[in-house]
């Protein structure tokens, strides 16, 4: 039987999706091309890794660039962004990333790998590397496989949630009731040591 509080639990989910997101960043192009990449940094063996890079432009007029692209209208910088796990082969993929209308382009890449099946510590690459000068950055990653991890966590830091999402935060229904009964004691009989009880501070 689990004694701890509701609010105890909110605080141990709280403090373990904390540790496992990682994120790190980019900049190429004297810093008008930048961006930063999320990845778990712990995850059940078999489980779903999700790398997410996101990489923005800031430059709008790319007169005489050896990477200068274009879309249409618009320029940009042609680049590649490669993720290589240490454990299965490497996914790269290549885009026009290109300003509009002097509004910073945003791109975001979606990347997905089974995690290995033996636990232990493994290193991810994240490699950004611009399509004709050769221009890079790079950054690793750590990677802890481990039993007692999730199978999967959504790239925006919230992991699958059998309950209810509230405030960013997977709630029970059981949770759910006592939040509802601490709310009605709070409003009708003035119960804030009920409400400190049940639901920690967001």
């Amino acid at each position: 039987m689990d004694l701890r509080t509701p609010a105890d639990q909110f605080r141990e989910q709280r403090a373990r999706m904390a540790r496992t997101f990682q994120t790190t960043d980019f900049s190429l192009k004297s810093g008008n091309l930048t961006g930063s990449v999320r990845a778990p940094n712990r995850i059940a063996p078999g489980g779903v890794v999700d790398v997410v890079p996101e990489m923005n432009n800031r430059a709008n007029v790319i007169l005489f660039d050896p990477d200068r692209c274009s879309a249409g209208t618009f320029e940009g910088y042609e680049y590649t962004v490669t993720v290589d796990p240490e454990w299965t082969s490497s996914v790269s993929q290549t885009v026009c990333h290109t300003m509009e209308f002097d509004v910073i382009g945003s791109e975001t890449f979606d990347f997905s790998f089974t995690a290995p099946s033996d636990t232990g510590t493994y290193d991810i690459t994240v490699t950004v590397t611009l399509s004709d000068s050769g221009e890079a950055d790079s950054t690793t990653m750590t990677l802890l496989v481990e039993e007692d991890a999730p199978v999967r966590d959504d790239p925006g830091g919230q992991e699958d949630c059998e309950g209810v999402q509230f405030f960013g935060y997977c709630i029970t229904p059981l949770q759910l009731i006592l939040v509802g009964v601490a709310l009605f004691a709070v409003t009708y009989g003035g119960g804030s040591a009920l409400v400190s009880r049940f639901i920690p501070d967001l």
